[in-house]
């Protein structure tokens, strides 16, 4: 009688907020929610208690109501089933509320393969009822009670599971491996170091005019409550951070991945958060993936097909920082690159930060359905923090007069930084200033000051020296993180550049010289010094002319099938000419009966000495060609870990080849002397049949001594002491010793002319103890790119020795 009574009332007001749209199948629950929203206080409107009996289903009359009803209604509620989702005539009213802007919400009562749900419909915010009826139906009151389309978090679910705890060891190695080099990269080398810092609440709004969303996707609100992880959550996995300079966009993605690190703890379903700097995508402009791939392999040491296999089956998600980062010609076509890729991988998780600025001077935009822009601190917030600090008299003085200087308090990073400038400071000599750039100035140059007081390992003129080197170095590159082992001849002015590399090929080259001369003279063999000579020339115009040093910081020894063609044939031909030059008619007649019968033995012989040093060769030039090499690597938090690396397999490298070059040539003088003299005499009593046996190991003893002799064995035999040093050169060099040789003279050329320190490693560590770089794997990152940039405009400046005087 209760809900007969209500529905008679609405009838008559025809005042329908609220449209139920459901299957058949589900008409209790539809009742009963119906009841509900009733007792809230809406006006929910129902097809079984508002269309007139008799009114049969599909018919003009009944279309007609549902029609009117749609449009009486702002709110569209829909009851998600499998069942719903085979009817046309549900999927159409869902999608006439998303056409003409009512608000649509989805109530998930069953469970549903997501694959199923038309793709208009998959980002539309759904509320669970599934585990709790109750629950989800309290959520539904709380955001239809919202003059906004909010959907509160659900309060039932465990939000601690946000906080920071370390990983436990997963079942998946390659995974776990991943997930601690995140932790140790991201959160604790970069997140945790920011923790001593004042943490501010980030305040954020949504940004719907940002992103180019699908006309159908319906919008997202912000949950009321919650952090970052919850809020990505919320938004369907796809988020656009935004902010200004220094208001914690990437603190805030840093957030996000340590919240997604402890939701994938010991659960093998969710995917990995994996940060990337989108600085290096400009660097080749090449598809997403690829950058990806390439990315995972160098700075995560993940192998390309398990890279591969991760990204097409999600199982990552990806964080990508620093959009305002890549240079400014390309931001168009990464945002592109992003776009595209995202097409082909629907449905992989995905933050993006950029400065709201930079973005919105991009004429392409995301395809992402959410964007959020942090907003700056309130002069509440600022106080509040201002009055629990001591000594800060004369700062707060000066913001309640500078409106400028207040201005830059409501960034995040700059308040922090003014804090640990202008404390015990007096508020005219905090000054007034006409432009913000001679304000950020003046703020980082006490910063600095402030930062190396009483420190007597380094100047401050030091200090502003080499950090503004750096700082122009990641600029050129539109870098953001500074690995020693990336350094290059092209950081110097053109003459010192060309010194270095003449300095580097001759230190290289006439190092290989040395050895292969010494190795030369060791085996008596004149010839071979002209090789030599030959050999260390041309090492050194190689080298002088392709100066680029490149890392060796992972080598692995293949097979390589050139290197084993190329050797085979090279040893059968030393076998025949070895043959061909062979003469044996200078043997005594009496002990050779019939020499011209012994061309055969002759030819086979050295044919079977020529095959098996083709073999050895073989081995040695496919190994040689076979090496591989990789470049920088973030596996440990060490720094100039490329050049150790490099070291340490030059020395490996040198080790290998010795040992297999050496028993390979000691199994070949064994076969020389034990199995030849036995093949020679099978095949002289093979020729000369006639001749008695002891006769024919006369004969198949001076024959074979006469082979032994030539170039072929000879020759080789000689080499046995030198053959270690010429492969200790080989293996030396090509696994990694020319990068260190190189490395070494760059360094000392950059100390020389005071570009940097000697012990480079030791200084920036130094300034990562001082807060003003952080760690990330082996390299380097500026505790904020406004850092980054105010060095790198001193480095540029023409009075950028003003710091020499500030001491």
């Amino acid at each position: 009688m209760f809900i007969n009574a209500c529905s008679a009332k609405l009838i008559e007001t025809l005042h329908m907020d609220i449209f139920i749209s459901y299957k058949r199948e589900y008409e209790d629950f539809a009742k009963r929610l119906y009841q509900s929203l009733v007792g809230w206080g809406h006006q929910p409107w129902l097809d079984v208690f508002h269309i007139p009996p008799g009114t049969a289903p599909e018919t003009k009359g009944w279309d007609d109501a549902i029609h009117s009803a749609m449009k009486a209604a702002r709110v569209v509620v829909g009851l998600l089933t499998p069942e719903a989702l085979k009817s046309e005539a549900v999927l159409d009213e869902w999608g006439w509320a998303l056409t003409n802007s009512r608000r649509l919400f989805l109530l998930w009562l069953r469970d549903i393969d997501e694959e199923e749900i038309p793709p208009r419909y998959i980002r539309i915010q759904r509320i669970d009822l599934r585990r709790n009826e109750e629950n989800g139906l309290r959520r539904l009151h709380s955001a239809l009670e919202s003059p906004v389309l909010i959907i509160p978090p659900d309060t039932s679910k465990n939000l601690e599971r946000y906080a920071v705890s370390p990983l436990n060891i997963s079942v998946d190695r390659n995974r776990a491996k991943l997930a601690e080099k995140i932790e140790q990269f991201w959160i604790r080398g970069v997140l945790d170091r920011v923790v001593g810092d004042a943490q501010f609440e980030l305040r954020v709004e949504l940004k719907p005019d940002t992103v180019l969303k699908h006309k159908d996707y319906g919008d997202y609100e912000l949950p009321t409550t919650g952090g970052i992880g919850e809020m990505f959550q919320e938004m369907g996995q796809e988020l656009l951070i935004l902010g200004a300079p220094g208001s914690g966009k990437t603190v805030l993605l840093l957030q996000l991945a340590r919240a997604l690190l402890q939701r994938s703890q010991g659960n093998p379903a969710q995917p990995i958060p994996t940060v990337f700097n989108l600085s290096s995508w400009s660097e080749r402009l090449e598809p997403l993936e690829q950058w990806l791939i390439r990315e995972l392999r160098v700075r995560y040491q993940v192998s390309r097909t398990l890279a591969r296999r991760w990204l097409e089956n999600q199982r990552l998600v990806l964080l990508l920082d620093g959009l305002d980062e890549v240079q400014i010609e390309h931001r168009s076509a990464c945002v592109e690159a992003i776009n595209d890729y995202r097409h082909t991988h629907r449905g992989t998780p995905i933050a993006v930060c950029s400065r709201l600025v930079d973005y919105e001077q991009l004429t392409t935009q995301f395809e992402i359905p959410s964007a959020i822009a942090l907003q700056p601190l309130t002069n509440e917030q600022i106080d509040t923090y201002l009055e629990s600090q001591s000594k800060l008299g004369g700062l707060r003085e000066s913001l309640d007069r500078e409106t400028s200087l207040r201005e830059m308090a409501s960034t995040p990073f700059l308040l922090n930084t003014m804090v640990a400038a202008y404390a015990e400071m007096e508020p005219h000599q905090i000054m007034t200033f006409a432009t913000r750039t001679e304000r950020r100035n003046h703020l980082f140059d006490h910063y600095l000051a402030r930062q190396f007081m009483d420190d007597p390992r380094y100047t401050l003129a030091q200090t502003r020296r080499w950090l503004s080197w750096v700082a122009s170095i990641l600029t050129k590159r539109a870098q953001s993180v500074f690995y020693i082992e990336d350094l290059q001849p092209d950081i110097l002015p053109d003459g010192n550049r060309t010194i270095v590399r003449l300095m580097s090929g001759a230190s290289i080259g006439v190092t290989i010289l040395t050895l292969l001369l010494m190795a030369s003279l060791l085996a008596s063999q004149q010839g071979l010094i002209v090789i030599a000579l030959g050999i260390g020339l041309s090492i050194t115009i190689f080298y002088t002319w392709n100066a680029r040093i490149r890392s060796a910081a992972s080598v692995r020894w293949t097979i390589s099938r050139f290197g084993f063609l190329a050797g085979l044939p090279l040893g059968l031909l030393l076998g025949s000419v070895n043959a061909a030059t062979t003469d044996i008619s200078s043997l005594d007649e009496r002990l050779v009966l019939c020499y011209q019968d012994l061309t055969r033995p002759v030819l086979v012989i050295n044919l079977v000495v020529g095959l098996v040093l083709g073999l050895i060769l073989s081995g040695l030039l496919s190994l040689l060609f076979g090496l591989r090499r990789q470049s920088v690597v973030m596996s440990k938090i060490q720094p100039n870990l490329g050049i150790r690396l490099s070291a340490y397999n030059a020395i490996r490298g040198g080790v290998i080849l010795v040992l297999l070059l050496s028993g390979s040539l000691l199994a070949f003088f064994g076969m020389v002397e034990f199995v030849i003299p036995s093949l020679t005499l099978q095949l002289v009593r093979e020729s000369c049949p006639f001749v008695s046996l002891r006769r024919s190991a006369e004969i198949s003893l001076t024959l074979f001594s006469l082979i032994r002799d030539q170039s072929i064995i000879n020759g080789l035999s000689t080499f046995l002491v030198s053959v270690p040093i010429v492969a200790a050169t080989l293996g030396f060099f090509l696994a990694g010793g020319a990068t260190v040789i190189q490395h070494i003279v760059l360094r000392l050329a950059l100390s020389s002319i005071a570009k940097a320190p000697l012990d480079l490693a030791r200084f920036l560590n130094f300034a990562t103890d001082r807060g003003l770089l952080q760690h990330v794997g082996s390299g380097y990152l500026f505790r904020h790119r406004m850092l980054l940039e105010y060095m790198a405009e001193f480095s540029s400046a023409p009075n950028s020795q003003k710091g020499e005087s500030s001491e």
